[in-house]
């Protein structure tokens, strides 16, 4: 039951975030000065090499961030001791 309160204000903050995105499509960030300036989706992107180097590195860079936190959980699993002072 603790973990249902995290989860939902997590997807509460992501489809806020999604309606952000949405309601300021096509741009990302909104110049002071001029139209001329924004940063939009089109003129972000990057090139269709770009985006083929991305997409192989996704699979291995998600294993070895998975893998970073797998051994990060087992050397601290447990509960933390007290010492005599108790402090952690």
């Amino acid at each position: 039951m603790g973990g249902l309160p995290l989860g939902l204000s997590g997807a509460l903050m992501a489809v806020l975030l999604v309606t952000l995105f949405v309601a300021q499509f096509p741009r990302l960030v909104i110049a002071t000065g001029s139209d001329a300036n924004d940063l939009t989706v089109f003129n972000a992107a990057t090139s269709p090499h770009g985006l083929r180097v991305a997409l192989i590195w996704l699979l291995p860079g998600l294993l070895l961030i998975l893998t970073c936190m797998w051994f990060v959980q087992r050397a601290f699993r447990g509960e933390a001791e007290l010492d005599h002072g108790g402090v952690y």
